[in-house]
């Protein structure tokens, strides 16, 4: 006897797709130095949307999107906090060499 797991509806992997790209694309922009803080800000919004669509209710996924959607939100947040540390300590770096 073997399982079989079935794929996820369209809309789930759609929305689990997106967000992906989104995370990829934010990922992108802040390792390559051509991230602004409002098209990162843009991203984070963006993918915060899959989120409240998910968590609304007014469409169905199956059990665990939603999770997953949020799980990619905050791994996002995670990134950008981590590059808004980053530049801080950057421009404290800066302003002690001109010290």
């Amino acid at each position: 006897m073997t399982l079989r797991l079935a794929p996820l509806p369209g809309l789930d992997t759609a929305l689990l797709l997106q967000q992906g790209e989104i995370l990829e694309h934010a990922a992108l922009m802040i390792e390559s130095a051509t991230a602004s803080q409002d098209e990162i800000e843009e991203l984070r919004i963006r993918a915060e949307e899959y989120c409240v669509l998910a968590d609304s209710g007014r469409i169905a996924l199956v059990p665990g999107t939603a999770a997953k959607l949020r799980a990619g939100a905050d791994e996002l947040k995670a990134l950008i906090r981590d590059w808004h540390q980053t530049q801080q300590d950057l421009a404290e770096e800066i302003a002690d060499e001109r010290a």
